[in-house]
């Protein structure tokens, strides 16, 4: 299945893989496209980055705090998010596409 999420008239293509141990996507960013601040409903969110630049910004859950930002920038950087460390904001640095593999358990 293949999804195309829009913000600001922009988006990012999630393509689900075949698995039948967890949520496994493919995901192409599009050039400066981020998501909304969003949560991942009592699933943990491994994801890592395959060629491009991300930044996640965390957010505590009760607060909507920043508690961390993190940059992938190299092959196979890695990130990690589930609803005990709150919800993030994840956001193409690039002029270009990005493309990362994410993991939900």
């Amino acid at each position: 299945m293949i999804q195309r999420i829009y913000n600001n008239s922009s988006y990012y293509t999630k393509l689900k893989l075949p698995t039948f141990f967890s949520e496994r996507y493919l995901i192409r960013w599009q050039p400066n496209h981020y998501t909304n601040l969003h949560c991942h409903n009592g699933k943990k969110c491994y994801f890592y980055l395959l060629h491009g630049s991300l930044k996640e910004i965390q957010f505590k859950n009760s607060t909507n705090d920043i508690t961390n930002i993190n940059v992938l920038n190299k092959f196979l950087d890695k990130g990690y998010i589930d609803d005990n460390i709150g919800k993030h904001i994840v956001s193409n640095l690039n002029n270009k596409i990005t493309y990362t593999y994410h993991i939900y358990k």
